[in-house]
């Protein structure tokens, strides 16, 4: 086995500790959209530690074929939206926002709140380039897609282990835990 399929495998496994928790929400952060899971029996706007996917390169949710919701459509205006000094890639007022939101649940000043059943984690795939798809239990895929090699492409953060990053084409831990993460900034 090589190295990277080494690192890849050794990822995998991390990622897959999501595996039987929820989906709680999303938010679009400085142009990352971080999408955080947790524990399937806490409420939402309890604390408790979670996990943060944050995505900077092309992703998309899809379920019967169809594509949902994805990184494009954060350009796109949000259906109703009659702001006249709107702009692409400026926060609020895009399909992308609008889309999640009725996909998952509830928009809120933060983000988006998962107030609609199906959003446990079923299974996670992690391929050696560092692609991702995590599916949930209402047979809707999250995938991500790392499309360059000079750049971050995502981060996984967890509350009790180094992250996961694909920078620059490679797949690599960080040296240091994060801060135990116990809360979930949309959530409060």
């Amino acid at each position: 086995m090589t190295n990277v399929e080494n690192a890849a495998k050794e990822s995998e496994v991390s990622l897959k500790r999501i595996v039987g928790l929820r989906l709680y929400g999303s938010r679009n952060f400085c142009a990352t959209r971080q999408f955080y899971f947790g524990s399937v029996t806490s409420h939402i706007g309890q604390d408790g530690p979670h996990y943060t996917l944050g995505v900077e390169c092309p992703w998309r949710m899809r379920k019967a074929g169809l594509i949902i919701v994805g990184l494009d459509d954060y350009r796109e205006r949000a259906e109703g939206n009659d702001d006249p000094d709107w702009e692409p890639n400026t926060p609020g007022g895009d399909l992308q926002h609008q889309k999640l939101a009725e996909l998952l649940g509830e928009s809120r000043e933060e983000g988006i709140a998962t107030t609609h059943p199906g959003f446990a984690v079923m299974g996670v795939k992690l391929d050696d380039c560092g692609d991702i798809q995590i599916e949930f239990e209402s047979n809707c895929v999250l995938e991500v897609f790392s499309d360059g090699s000079k750049s971050m492409q995502w981060i996984f953060s967890s509350p009790d282990q180094p992250s996961i990053v694909l920078m620059n084409g490679v797949l690599n831990r960080t040296k240091k835990r994060p801060p135990i993460a116990t809360e979930c900034p949309i959530l409060d």
